[in-house]
């Protein structure tokens, strides 16, 4: 079957709330700033859920911006509301997924030292990146990018070649959207080094590893 890797963020004011349909699909919210309740169950700053219902969204005292990633077996519709924008969405053409499959659908987060390069290097799954903080340049072969601002996205394909370099002297903090084989469930080593492996260890922190069957 074809599946679709979405990447939004919904902006929302104090004490407001936001309504979001059932998908038949996963997804996983994260609260970038601010604080949120969703379905009932509270999500402070930086930290994540995972859901596959319909949600609703009420944000704390002082709003809250949420950074979303919704796997579909469709590409995502248009946003509804504008509180919401659409940063990117992928196909994901890089995994053959059988119907009634189970996969490994995850939130974590990297914390890079600068200045060294993470060298040539593959992923078992693709998956959207979202920056927190520090640029960051990507080369791969069929797209490159890259982040300067909070909540800028890039796609890694998993099977091709990634090259990601701090663009600075600032230390990296990203977070990956990411599906995965079981396998790698709760394991933070999925980087396969294909020349050089990085000197300096980066930090790893899960937020979401989820089993969802396709």
């Amino acid at each position: 079957m074809s599946y679709y890797l979405n990447y939004l963020n919904d902006v929302i004011g104090p004490n407001a709330g936001l309504s979001l349909p059932r998908l038949g699909g996963h997804r996983i919210l994260y609260t970038h700033q601010g604080t949120a309740d969703v379905n009932g169950q509270a999500i402070p700053t930086d930290e994540a859920a995972y859901f596959d219902d319909a949600v609703t969204v009420m944000a704390g005292p002082e709003g809250a911006r949420i950074f979303r990633w919704e796997l579909t077996d469709g590409p995502a519709p248009a946003p509804a509301n504008i509180e919401t924008m659409m940063r990117m969405s992928r196909h994901i053409w890089s995994l053959d997924i059988p119907a009634g499959s189970e996969w490994i659908f995850r939130l974590d987060r990297i914390n890079h030292p600068s200045p060294d390069a993470a060298d040539c290097h593959t992923h078992p799954g693709p998956g959207i990146r979202a920056l927190l903080s520090g640029p960051f340049i990507i080369e791969q072969t069929s797209e490159s990018g890259g982040g300067a601002y909070p909540g800028d996205p890039w796609w890694e394909t998993g099977p091709e070649a990634v090259i990601s370099t701090p663009a600075t002297a600032q230390d990296v903090h990203f977070l990956r959207g990411m599906l995965l084989p079981l396998e790698f469930e709760g394991r933070p080593d999925t980087a396969v080094w294909l020349r050089t492996k990085p000197k300096q260890k980066s930090d790893w922190k899960l937020y979401v590893d989820e089993r969802v069957t396709l």
